[in-house]
């Protein structure tokens, strides 16, 4: 591969990075929260169908087009486009670093489940047991009641070889709020934390009072 070609891929992967983290965590959330937000299928079709029609063809096209320009101005030794360079292929690295110190970093078991007023539709709850029976309820009092109990908790993201499925011998519930449409399936436990959509997580400040929760159950069973 000749350094001209070398420039173009350096200079791709970078702004390929950049632009699909933009795509994926600003625009992509705001279409799949706000606009569409019970079209899930659509708009993950709409999501990829963008992402191979516009921005590859644009991430080649601003590639291509600073490559021409660095060959023309003949910065490709110069200091000046070395330090740009650098800068370019520190960027991805350092917006991915970040994701991954907020993704673990501990944080409050409410703002994990994120649940929202406004967007509150069904609520669907069942306390681990055969003896329990699951009941459902559309009244927002009665869910934040549950969240705001929850708030007091802080959690941290565990790694995938760390959750052991074994849960038989654990006391919790289940739930499962709908959002927009959406459902957020939640297994929690004295202990620990299962969110379908995001992993695990260690309750750092526990153990949950299961006691209280049972009770809550009783109360609107």
């Amino acid at each position: 591969m000749d350094k001209n070609r070398g420039l173009y891929w350096i200079l791709f992967i970078t702004i390929l990075f950049i632009i699909s983290y933009v795509y994926r965590f600003f625009i992509y959330e705001f279409i799949y929260k706000r606009i569409t937000p019970t079209w899930v299928a659509i708009t993950d079709f709409m999501a990829v169908v963008i992402y191979f029609i516009a921005i590859i063809p644009l991430t080649a096209f601003l590639s291509e087009k600073l490559a021409t320009y660095a060959r023309r101005k003949e910065l490709k030794n110069s200091k000046n486009f070395k330090l740009f360079m650098i800068v370019m292929m520190a960027i991805p690295i350092t917006l991915f670093s970040a994701k991954i110190m907020n993704e673990y970093k501990e944080k409050n078991l409410d703002d994990v489940i994120n649940y929202q007023s406004t967007a509150f539709n069904d609520f669907e709850f069942k306390f681990i047991g055969d003896h329990y029976d699951e009941w459902k309820t559309n009244e927002q009092e009665t869910v934040e009641e549950l969240i705001e109990f929850l708030s007091q908790y802080r959690v941290k993201k565990m790694k995938d070889d760390e959750w052991d499925s074994d849960v038989s011998q654990e006391k919790g519930f289940y739930m499962t709020i709908f959002l927009d449409g959406k459902p957020n399936m939640i297994s929690i436990y004295e202990d620990r934390v299962l969110l379908y959509r995001s992993g695990g997580y260690k309750v750092v400040n526990g153990p949950i009072d299961i006691d209280w929760v049972e009770k809550y159950h009783e109360k609107y069973q």
